[in-house]
Protein backbone atom coordinates (compact mmCIF):
# COMPACT_ATOMS: atom_id res chain seq x y z
CA UNK A 1 0.00 0.00 0.00
CA UNK A 2 1.24 3.71 -0.78
CA UNK A 3 1.87 6.56 1.68
CA UNK A 4 -0.98 8.54 2.75
CA UNK A 5 -1.07 12.27 2.38
CA UNK A 6 -2.76 15.02 3.79
CA UNK A 7 -4.67 18.12 1.98
CA UNK A 8 -4.64 21.05 4.17
CA UNK A 9 -7.41 23.23 3.36
CA UNK A 10 -7.55 26.45 5.48
CA UNK A 11 -10.95 28.28 5.03
CA UNK A 12 -12.69 31.55 5.40
CA UNK A 13 -15.98 33.06 3.69
CA UNK A 14 -15.35 30.71 1.02
CA UNK A 15 -19.18 30.18 -0.11
CA UNK A 16 -19.49 27.21 -3.20
CA UNK A 17 -15.49 27.48 -3.67
CA UNK A 18 -14.97 25.10 -0.62
CA UNK A 19 -17.39 22.42 -2.09
CA UNK A 20 -15.64 22.68 -5.20
CA UNK A 21 -11.82 22.92 -3.71
CA UNK A 22 -12.93 19.55 -2.05
CA UNK A 23 -14.71 17.54 -4.88
CA UNK A 24 -11.24 18.03 -6.40
CA UNK A 25 -9.88 15.71 -3.91
CA UNK A 26 -12.45 13.43 -4.16
CA UNK A 27 -12.07 12.94 -7.54
CA UNK A 28 -8.22 12.55 -7.57
CA UNK A 29 -6.71 9.63 -9.28
CA UNK A 30 -4.35 8.96 -5.78
CA UNK A 31 -7.07 7.38 -3.30
CA UNK A 32 -5.11 7.02 -0.23
CA UNK A 33 -5.46 10.87 1.24
CA UNK A 34 -6.48 12.58 4.33
CA UNK A 35 -7.77 16.01 4.48
CA UNK A 36 -7.82 18.73 7.33
CA UNK A 37 -10.26 21.57 6.92
CA UNK A 38 -9.65 24.93 9.27
CA UNK A 39 -12.55 26.74 9.17
CA UNK A 40 -11.29 30.36 10.23
CA UNK A 41 -14.69 31.35 12.10
CA UNK A 42 -16.11 31.98 8.78
CA UNK A 43 -19.93 34.11 8.84
CA UNK A 44 -20.87 32.89 5.36
CA UNK A 45 -22.52 29.60 4.71
CA UNK A 46 -19.81 27.60 2.98
CA UNK A 47 -19.58 24.65 5.50
CA UNK A 48 -23.70 24.30 5.11
CA UNK A 49 -22.53 23.81 0.91
CA UNK A 50 -20.11 21.67 1.88
CA UNK A 51 -22.02 19.86 4.71
CA UNK A 52 -22.80 16.56 3.05
CA UNK A 53 -19.02 16.08 2.09
CA UNK A 54 -17.73 16.57 5.47
CA UNK A 55 -19.21 13.62 6.61
CA UNK A 56 -16.40 11.67 5.21
CA UNK A 57 -14.05 9.66 7.47
CA UNK A 58 -11.33 11.24 5.96
CA UNK A 59 -11.86 14.80 6.61
CA UNK A 60 -11.42 16.49 10.02
CA UNK A 61 -13.07 19.68 10.64
CA UNK A 62 -11.78 21.94 12.81
CA UNK A 63 -13.05 25.14 13.62
CA UNK A 64 -11.74 28.31 15.16
CA UNK A 65 -13.84 30.51 17.32
CA UNK A 66 -12.16 33.48 15.90
CA UNK A 67 -10.70 34.69 13.16
CA UNK A 68 -7.07 34.20 13.44
CA UNK A 69 -6.02 34.74 9.65
CA UNK A 70 -4.06 32.55 7.25
CA UNK A 71 -0.83 32.03 8.87
CA UNK A 72 -2.85 30.80 12.27
CA UNK A 73 -4.97 28.62 10.76
CA UNK A 74 -2.84 26.83 8.69
CA UNK A 75 -0.23 26.60 11.84
CA UNK A 76 -3.56 25.08 13.41
CA UNK A 77 -3.94 22.23 10.91
CA UNK A 78 -0.21 21.15 10.62
CA UNK A 79 -0.14 20.54 14.65
CA UNK A 80 -2.40 17.71 13.03
CA UNK A 81 -0.61 16.62 10.34
CA UNK A 82 1.48 13.16 10.66
CA UNK A 83 1.84 12.47 7.35
CA UNK A 84 5.21 12.71 5.74
CA UNK A 85 4.03 15.31 2.73
CA UNK A 86 0.95 17.80 2.94
CA UNK A 87 -0.55 19.33 -0.05
CA UNK A 88 -1.59 22.86 1.42
CA UNK A 89 -5.16 24.27 -1.00
CA UNK A 90 -6.54 27.43 -0.94
CA UNK A 91 -10.40 27.13 -0.50
CA UNK A 92 -11.05 28.60 -3.70
CA UNK A 93 -8.88 26.65 -5.50
CA UNK A 94 -8.87 23.22 -6.76
CA UNK A 95 -7.00 20.60 -8.11
CA UNK A 96 -6.55 18.46 -11.99
CA UNK A 97 -7.95 15.07 -11.20
CA UNK A 98 -3.83 13.82 -11.45
CA UNK A 99 -2.59 16.21 -8.97
CA UNK A 100 -1.87 14.05 -6.09
CA UNK A 101 -0.77 11.24 -7.47
CA UNK A 102 2.22 13.29 -9.49
CA UNK A 103 3.19 14.68 -6.20
CA UNK A 104 3.40 11.66 -4.85
CA UNK A 105 5.09 9.86 -7.65
CA UNK A 106 8.02 12.76 -7.55
CA UNK A 107 8.00 12.46 -3.74
CA UNK A 108 9.10 9.17 -3.63
CA UNK A 109 12.37 9.89 -5.58
CA UNK A 110 12.98 13.51 -4.57
CA UNK A 111 16.23 13.21 -2.05
CA UNK A 112 15.81 14.48 1.61
CA UNK A 113 17.00 17.93 1.12
CA UNK A 114 13.70 19.09 -1.10
CA UNK A 115 11.04 20.64 1.00
CA UNK A 116 8.55 21.73 -1.33
CA UNK A 117 7.22 20.17 -4.74
CA UNK A 118 5.44 22.32 -7.13
CA UNK A 119 4.26 22.33 -11.12
CA UNK A 120 2.62 24.57 -13.52
CA UNK A 121 -0.74 26.40 -12.89
CA UNK A 122 -3.71 27.48 -14.89
CA UNK A 123 -5.39 30.58 -13.41
CA UNK A 124 -8.84 30.92 -13.62
CA UNK A 125 -10.16 34.70 -13.77
CA UNK A 126 -13.68 35.20 -13.07
CA UNK A 127 -15.47 38.05 -15.08
CA UNK A 128 -19.41 38.02 -14.46
CA UNK A 129 -20.65 35.28 -16.62
CA UNK A 130 -17.34 33.70 -18.20
CA UNK A 131 -14.10 32.59 -17.26
CA UNK A 132 -10.50 33.52 -18.65
CA UNK A 133 -7.78 30.63 -18.47
CA UNK A 134 -4.11 31.11 -18.60
CA UNK A 135 -1.17 29.13 -18.18
CA UNK A 136 1.87 29.59 -15.61
CA UNK A 137 4.55 27.97 -15.80
CA UNK A 138 7.43 28.17 -13.02
CA UNK A 139 10.03 26.41 -14.49
CA UNK A 140 13.08 26.77 -12.79
CA UNK A 141 16.32 24.55 -12.02
CA UNK A 142 15.90 21.74 -9.69
CA UNK A 143 19.76 22.00 -9.86
CA UNK A 144 20.63 25.53 -9.78
CA UNK A 145 18.48 27.57 -7.01
CA UNK A 146 20.39 30.34 -5.59
CA UNK A 147 18.48 32.70 -2.93
CA UNK A 148 19.05 35.61 -4.48
CA UNK A 149 17.99 34.74 -8.01
CA UNK A 150 14.98 33.30 -6.71
CA UNK A 151 14.27 36.60 -4.80
CA UNK A 152 15.04 38.89 -7.60
CA UNK A 153 13.27 36.61 -9.79
CA UNK A 154 10.19 37.76 -7.93
CA UNK A 155 9.70 34.25 -7.66
CA UNK A 156 6.36 32.34 -5.85
CA UNK A 157 5.84 28.82 -6.04
CA UNK A 158 2.55 27.01 -6.86
CA UNK A 159 0.96 25.29 -5.68
CA UNK A 160 3.10 24.20 -2.41
CA UNK A 161 3.20 20.40 -1.48
CA UNK A 162 5.58 20.28 1.71
CA UNK A 163 7.82 17.78 3.27
CA UNK A 164 5.63 18.01 6.44
CA UNK A 165 9.21 18.06 8.85
CA UNK A 166 10.44 20.70 7.17
CA UNK A 167 7.87 22.97 7.61
CA UNK A 168 7.54 21.94 11.28
CA UNK A 169 11.06 22.78 11.67
CA UNK A 170 10.67 26.52 10.47
CA UNK A 171 8.01 26.18 13.56
CA UNK A 172 5.31 26.72 10.64
CA UNK A 173 4.24 29.79 9.31
CA UNK A 174 5.32 32.86 11.40
CA UNK A 175 3.05 35.56 12.64
CA UNK A 176 5.62 38.16 14.12
CA UNK A 177 5.34 40.44 11.27
CA UNK A 178 3.07 43.51 10.99
CA UNK A 179 0.08 41.72 8.93
CA UNK A 180 0.06 38.56 11.80
CA UNK A 181 1.03 36.29 8.71
CA UNK A 182 -2.28 37.05 7.05
CA UNK A 183 -0.91 38.43 3.52
CA UNK A 184 1.72 36.96 1.68
CA UNK A 185 2.54 34.07 4.04
CA UNK A 186 3.34 31.65 1.07
CA UNK A 187 6.00 34.18 0.00
CA UNK A 188 7.60 33.90 3.62
CA UNK A 189 7.83 30.33 4.23
CA UNK A 190 9.15 30.20 0.81
CA UNK A 191 11.72 32.46 1.43
CA UNK A 192 12.70 30.81 4.77
CA UNK A 193 12.53 27.11 3.40
CA UNK A 194 15.62 28.17 0.81
CA UNK A 195 17.54 28.78 3.60
CA UNK A 196 17.98 25.30 4.68
CA UNK A 197 16.60 23.38 1.62
CA UNK A 198 15.62 22.89 -2.18
CA UNK A 199 12.24 22.91 -4.00
CA UNK A 200 11.93 20.30 -6.59
CA UNK A 201 9.66 21.31 -10.05
CA UNK A 202 7.57 19.27 -12.34
CA UNK A 203 6.41 20.45 -15.60
CA UNK A 204 3.16 19.25 -15.33
CA UNK A 205 -0.09 21.67 -14.62
CA UNK A 206 -0.79 20.54 -10.92
CA UNK A 207 -3.42 23.32 -9.70
CA UNK A 208 -6.10 25.91 -10.99
CA UNK A 209 -5.49 28.96 -8.94
CA UNK A 210 -8.83 30.89 -9.11
CA UNK A 211 -8.99 34.28 -9.35
CA UNK A 212 -12.00 36.41 -8.24
CA UNK A 213 -13.49 39.66 -6.56
CA UNK A 214 -13.16 38.12 -2.89
CA UNK A 215 -8.81 37.12 -3.53
CA UNK A 216 -7.10 38.26 -0.46
CA UNK A 217 -4.38 39.28 -2.68
CA UNK A 218 -7.26 42.28 -4.44
CA UNK A 219 -5.80 44.23 -0.88
CA UNK A 220 -3.01 45.75 -3.21
CA UNK A 221 -1.87 48.21 -0.33
CA UNK A 222 -1.42 46.42 2.46
CA UNK A 223 -0.52 43.34 0.36
CA UNK A 224 2.38 45.66 -1.31
CA UNK A 225 3.31 46.38 2.09
CA UNK A 226 3.49 42.93 3.34
CA UNK A 227 5.39 41.89 0.27
CA UNK A 228 7.86 44.82 0.83
CA UNK A 229 8.30 43.88 4.91
CA UNK A 230 8.94 40.14 4.02
CA UNK A 231 11.60 40.55 1.38
CA UNK A 232 13.40 43.40 3.41
CA UNK A 233 13.44 41.12 6.52
CA UNK A 234 14.55 37.82 4.05
CA UNK A 235 17.61 40.09 3.24
CA UNK A 236 18.14 40.92 6.70
CA UNK A 237 18.44 36.90 7.70
CA UNK A 238 20.78 36.78 4.92
CA UNK A 239 23.61 38.94 6.21
CA UNK A 240 22.45 42.41 5.36
CA UNK A 241 24.04 42.51 2.09
CA UNK A 242 21.44 44.18 -0.51
CA UNK A 243 19.38 46.93 -0.82
CA UNK A 244 16.02 46.03 -2.28
CA UNK A 245 14.33 48.61 -5.26
CA UNK A 246 11.00 47.91 -5.73
CA UNK A 247 8.64 48.85 -8.78
CA UNK A 248 4.57 48.38 -9.15
CA UNK A 249 4.15 46.58 -12.37
CA UNK A 250 0.76 46.04 -14.14
CA UNK A 251 -2.57 44.60 -12.02
CA UNK A 252 -0.59 46.81 -9.37
CA UNK A 253 1.59 43.84 -8.15
CA UNK A 254 4.78 45.27 -6.15
CA UNK A 255 7.81 43.18 -7.21
CA UNK A 256 11.69 43.77 -6.97
CA UNK A 257 13.21 45.68 -9.63
CA UNK A 258 16.52 44.62 -8.57
CA UNK A 259 19.08 44.31 -5.60
CA UNK A 260 21.67 46.88 -4.88
CA UNK A 261 24.95 45.70 -2.69
CA UNK A 262 25.25 47.36 0.20
CA UNK A 263 28.82 49.21 0.35
CA UNK A 264 30.68 48.50 4.07
CA UNK A 265 33.19 50.54 5.62
CA UNK A 266 36.44 49.50 6.20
Amino acid sequence: MRKEVTILIPSYNSGNYLREAIESVFNQTYPYWKMIIVDDSSTDHSLFHAADLLQDPRITLIKNEKNGGQSIAQNIGLQNITTEFFLQLDSDDWLPENTVELLMDTAESVPEDVALIIGDVVEVTEMRSRKRYRFVSNKWSNIHQDKYELLGANYIPWPKFYRTSSVKKMGGWAVNDPFEGRHAEDLRMFLRLIEEYRFYYIPETILYYRIHSSNSTHQKDVYKEAVEWIVRDALKRWGNEYEPVFKTIRGGWRVIKKLIPIEREE
